[in-house]
């Protein structure tokens, strides 16, 4: 199994701010701001107050308007992928058909 993604929170004024798990997940937890995965709590707790996750969300709060950006972006990307196999199922389907009906 893989470890969990850590996402931060977003206050009510629309900041993103560290949100501590109460507990960690069985496989660990991943922090997007570096490559390494933490298995309790206490090391997690650690890691976000040093430097680079410092800077990390420094960087998501200077970014959030192009993160909404690229989610809307995202999510057309992923409409228009679930549309393309749609209609290559229906292809597929009536080749299919047509090999059979060709037998």
């Amino acid at each position: 199994m893989t470890p969990d993604t850590y996402v931060p929170g977003v206050s009510e004024n629309g900041v993103y701010v560290d949100v501590l798990p109460s507990s960690i997940p069985e496989y660990g937890l991943k922090c997007p701001c570096f490559d390494r995965y933490y298995l309790n709590r206490d090391k997690f707790v650690q890691h976000i107050k040093c430097k680079r996750h410092s800077a990390w969300m420094k960087q998501l709060n200077l970014e959030k308007h192009n993160f909404f950006k690229k989610c809307v972006e995202l999510e057309q990307t992923v409409k228009q992928q679930r549309l393309l196999i749609a209609e290559l199922e229906k292809k597929s389907h009536r080749v299919h058909v047509e090999n059979l009906i060709d037998l």
